[in-house]
């Protein structure tokens, strides 16, 4: 199979309005079309979305997720965890149907590399959101284990009043500084 990569940036590019130097990925984005029926393409997209809005949802969570004192309740950050995980496991499924549907159905041979890049472009991005997502995991695991070990750390499941946190222990700076150190931690910093 030939490589056509060049012959379509080449062809973009000589589309493009004058001055516009923009990569050529970005050419498409805001003139994405739509694709009708239920092929490997029109469920690629629907994945793709879905993969997208988990990645939001999970990086507005983050710190209230991983906060010690003030964040997500035990009982949220469970809820949270079973829908992640709920999603991350039917996204894989999800994937492997698409995988399954190109290899069955017949397509050209540039369609099908096309369609082959597109479930190699989907495991990545479901890769990523798993990995995102084991952050919060070690960070629960680490945060259990440092309770365990009795370092008088609160419980996440600080009471809350219409959204704001009530009775928040004081920190002395020794507890402050083994906060700050640990969230750099869990956060990759």
């Amino acid at each position: 199979m030939t490589d056509r990569t060049a012959d379509w940036q080449s062809t973009v590019r000589a589309k493009r309005p004058q001055g516009d130097n923009r990569p050529v990925s970005n050419v498409f984005r805001s003139s994405v079309r739509k694709v009708q029926g239920n092929g490997p393409a029109a469920i690629s997209r629907m994945i793709m979305a879905g993969i997208d809005k988990t990645a939001k949802m999970l990086k507005s969570n983050e710190c209230a997720y991983t906060s010690v004192h003030g964040g997500l309740s035990d009982a949220e950050r469970d809820e949270l965890d079973s829908t992640t995980g709920k999603f991350i496991s039917d996204c894989g499924q999800r994937i492997d149907e698409v995988n399954t549907l190109i290899m069955s159905g017949k397509h050209s041979a540039n369609e099908l590399a096309h369609l082959k890049g597109a479930v190699l472009i989907l495991m990545e991005r479901l890769d990523a959101v798993s990995s995102h997502f084991q952050k919060f995991k070690i960070f629960r695991y680490q945060h259990a284990d440092s309770l365990r070990r009795g370092l008088g750390m609160a419980s996440a499941a600080v009471p809350r009043t219409a959204g704001t946190v009530v009775d928040q222990p004081e920190l002395d700076e020794e507890e402050a500084a083994l906060l700050q150190e640990e969230n750099a931690v869990l956060l990759g910093e």
